[in-house]
């Protein structure tokens, strides 16, 4: 992506090979390209080696494999993340004449129509992506986009190189873990640094001028890049859009909140430190128990327990 480029416009798709359209990163050789994937890739990559499943989720139509190649840069291991919109409206459609679809009628035609004429998951992704590590914040670095139509619907095969030294968990599981009940003993400093890292990680997302709608601890990954040292990478950028919506900060925030509910791992006083990080690394002024308030009160609303930030009128911790 250019300098001048703006987020979100149609790619330039160039032809590939037979049926095949998208982008190559610098190096990249075409014909390793299809000797790797083929005439029909999905066919190929089920059917076993060098292709390793890792991962589907269902509701998305999208799959994840891991494989060993050379593509034109010496052999190394990379992820290809395949988007099939045939399972995505097979899944809409089951529920949408489902119980629970059919006493919301207007919702998921609302839905078909609106993918009728959404941008492309893997384009949205590419350019999320350089969007970002031209901000200086990591993400897996994606260097094929193999895209086309089948039967009408799209399908598209995403490309990254695997990111290494990475721990074997999502942030989320490596905080159970690495500090939860079960955990060996572990330096309470480095707990306390890593956490506040993360604040300071999740300032930087939320004052670019985009939007992370699905943005949890599930989906960040952490490296380690040398011992001791830590840097966060931030994953699933397809659903990334421009409009950011109201009261971003405090939906971000809620969810954070949320999606580690366990007060045995990250504890009250975990919570109220990094509030506080959140706030320095913005030199912002604001009393932290006004925005803990607010993340409490939208919180309320959720089923998902959750524990607060803190007892109104409760004293702040020091931000040792």
């Amino acid at each position: 992506m250019t300098g001048t480029m703006k987020l979100f416009e149609p790619l330039s798709l160039r032809p590939l090979y037979a049926g095949f359209s998208g982008l190559l990163a610098n190096g990249l050789n075409p014909s390793k390209v299809e000797e790797l994937l083929g005439a029909d890739p999905f066919v190929r990559l089920r059917a076993g080696a060098p292709f390793a499943f890792v991962a589907r989720t269902y509701d998305k139509g999208s799959w994840v494999y891991r494989f060993r190649a050379d593509l034109g840069e010496g052999e190394q291991l990379y992820y290809v993340k395949v988007v099939r919109e045939k399972e995505v409206w097979q899944v809409m459609l089951g529920r949408m004449f489902s119980s629970q679809g059919l006493k919301r009628p207007f919702h998921y035609p609302k839905k078909f129509i609106r993918m009728l004429f959404a941008p492309s998951e893997a384009a949205i992704s590419w350019q999320v992506a350089q969007f970002l590590h031209q901000h200086d914040i990591a993400t897996p670095e994606f260097v094929a986009l193999v895209a086309r139509r089948a039967a009408g619907f799209r399908e598209e095969y995403l490309i990254s190189r695997a990111v290494p030294r990475l721990p074997n968990a999502n942030f989320k599981k490596y905080l159970v873990q690495n500090f939860g009940p079960s955990a060996p003993p572990y330096d309470l400093q480095a707990k306390r640094r890593l956490i506040l890292e993360l604040a300071r990680f999740l300032r930087r997302l939320l004052e670019l001028p985009i939007h992370f709608p699905d943005l949890k601890l599930h989906n960040i990954l952490l490296q380690e890049p040398e011992p001791g040292k830590f840097r966060f990478l931030i994953m699933d950028l397809n659903e990334v859009s421009e409009k950011k919506p109201k009261q971003e900060e405090v939906i971000i925030l809620d969810r954070f909140n949320r999606s580690i509910p366990f007060t045995d791992v990250i504890t009250q006083t975990d919570r109220l430190r990094f509030l506080k990080a959140y706030l320095a690394a913005g030199k912002d002024s604001r009393d932290w128990r006004e925005l803990a308030q607010a993340i409490t009160r939208r919180g309320r609303v959720h089923l998902k327990p959750h524990k607060p930030f803190a007892p109104l009128g409760a004293k702040a911790p020091d931000s040792g």
